[in-house]
């Protein structure tokens, strides 16, 4: 597997046979002006997070 955002790395487990398992490691992020955080971009992550969790909350108690 080749993905674009990082690597996948292999690993195999002697203890269980045939076991074997993928972990995934993001390439970092480009460096320089990629993005620049700023109060405006701040205050709306802060809000976009705190109405998640406000959904999350709600999943709860809504019947399926």
């Amino acid at each position: 597997m080749i993905p674009y955002t990082g690597d996948y790395i292999e690993h195999i487990d002697d203890n269980i046979n045939d076991f074997k398992y993928y972990t995934f490691t993001p390439r970092p992020l480009m460096q320089g002006d990629m993005y620049k955080m700023y109060d405006e971009l701040s205050a709306l992550l802060i809000e976009a997070h705190r109405n998640i969790g406000f959904l999350e909350g709600l999943i709860k108690y809504a019947p399926n």
